[in-house]
């Protein structure tokens, strides 16, 4: 899915980006649908600068590893220093987002 054009800059939270914008941006943009996509691994290096893939279940960002395997995802800077572990993969694009502000990494928009 395309990014809507109204989303550049800073990863802020579907609630913020909604209380920033007219009802009339927000629907004309299909931000709604943007953001409760189902949720891919993939789409972290497809919508956000600063991934790195090792081609398989584990993607970097700074000095984070985020692994995805067996239907979870860990994020840690280390392999003993879990920042965040979550039981189950993100069912949509929001709420990885909101895991990535809990664990403390900033994420930024790719492109315009």
């Amino acid at each position: 899915m395309v990014k809507p054009k109204l989303l550049t800059g800073e990863v802020k939270a579907f609630e913020e980006v909604v209380r920033a914008h007219t009802y009339q941006e927000i629907y004309n943009s299909d931000l709604i649908k943007f953001y409760t996509q189902g949720f891919e691994p993939e789409m972290s290096i497809q919508y956000f600068t600063g991934f790195i893939s090792n081609g398989g279940n584990e993607y970097l960002i700074d000095d984070c590893y985020i692994l995805f395997a067996d239907g979870h995802f860990s994020i840690c800077r280390n392999i003993d220093d879990y920042l965040f572990e979550c039981a189950f993969l993100p069912k949509t694009l929001s709420q990885f987002i909101s895991n990535m502000n809990q664990a403390g990494i900033e994420l930024t928009w790719k492109g315009k």
